[in-house]
C-alpha cells in the first residue's frame, strides 16, 4: 500500500487532479463544487500527512 492509498478520500482525488491530471486548483474546485481555499487546504493536509509518514519510514 502506498502513501497516497493511506490518505483520506478527498485529499487523495485533490492530490490526484492536480499531480497526475495536471489541473489548476481552480479548476478542481470549478469541478468538485468547492472552493479554491478549500482545494488548498485539502492539498496541505496531503502534503503534511506524506511528510509525516516518509518520516516515520525513516
Amino acid at each position: 500500500m502506498s502513501i497516497i492509498d493511506n490518505l483520506p478520500d478527498r485529499c487523495r482525488e485533490i492530490l490526484t487532479l492536480s499531480k497526475i491530471q495536471g489541473l489548476p486548483y481552480r479548476e478542481i474546485a470549478k469541478k468538485l463544487e468547492i472552493s479554491v481555499k478549500t482545494v488548498e487546504s485539502q492539498m496541505r493536509i496531503a502534503y503534511q500527512k506524506i511528510r509525516n509518514q516518509m518520516e516515520e519510514e525513516t
